[in-house]
């Protein structure tokens, strides 16, 4: 599984146009479903990156980091996207607290899937 560095992190958070980055402040409100959602997109990989698309949590729109507390707890939670049995087949992901732009952040990477199409709640999402 490809790991991004630092700096390559750093740019897709810069990217605001990527379809490959989601950015929340924080894990509350629709949070959970519109990660999810973006989970799936990646896996499912339609434009065909080969690469793996991340979601920032700790992060707001404009790719700045909000000084959100990064605890072992939320990295559990985001870890439970995997298994929780919302998205079929379980997506292939590596949870990270990394330090960004001078703060910590969670960063979920998510690796497209070998044998697409991959549900959130039996439905197919795409970017």
């Amino acid at each position: 599984m490809m790991r991004y560095s630092d700096a390559e992190l750093e740019r897709l958070l810069g990217d605001l146009e990527s379809d490959r980055a989601e950015r929340k402040a924080s894990w509350s409100g629709d949070a959970p479903d519109k990660c999810r959602q973006a989970t799936c997109a990646f896996a499912n990989d339609l434009p065909d990156h080969r690469l793996p698309g991340v979601l920032f949590i700790g992060v707001n729109d404009e790719g700045s980091p909000v000084a959100l507390s990064i605890t072992d707890e939320l990295l559990c939670t985001l870890a439970d996207i995997k298994t929780d049995g919302q998205i079929l087949p379980p997506p292939t992901l590596v949870v990270e607290k990394r330090r960004l732009k001078g703060s910590d952040v969670a960063v979920v990477a998510v690796q497209p899937a070998d044998a697409p199409p991959v549900r959130y709640r039996g439905r197919v999402w795409i970017r």
